[in-house]
């Protein structure tokens, strides 16, 4: 049996459906929930006495860096704090309990 170009068409949606799916329930599980630490990712080039400075000014509270010196862990401060540490040139804030390992930050830590 043979597939038609409909056929195929209806594969390719179904598994790009599901992949999708999967994205999404990724990143909705990866966010933080409220008075959370939060990993904190900077680009790579950032070196930890940076990454503290641009929390702090983000209005965040202490900050400790885990194995990368570019990924702060810090307590969420504020439901505003994401958008401005992303501001001050963040590419993530992940919930840390979740990524911490991940990241760098040893449960004892923590």
């Amino acid at each position: 049996m043979r597939a038609t170009g409909a056929n195929v068409f209806y594969k390719t949606l179904i598994v790009a459906m599901a992949l999708l799916g999967l994205v999404i329930v990724g990143f909705e599980s990866s966010r933080p929930h409220a008075d959370a630490a939060v990993a904190v990712v900077f680009p790579p080039w950032v070196d930890a006495g940076s990454a503290g400075t641009r929390v702090a000014e983000a209005g965040g509270g202490p900050s400790s860096a885990g194995r990368y010196p570019f990924v702060a862990f810090v307590p969420e401060s504020s439901p505003k704090f994401r958008q401005a540490v992303r501001k001050q040139g963040a590419l993530l804030v992940l919930d840390a309990e979740k990524f911490g390992g991940m990241l760098g930050k040893s449960d004892a830590t923590m």
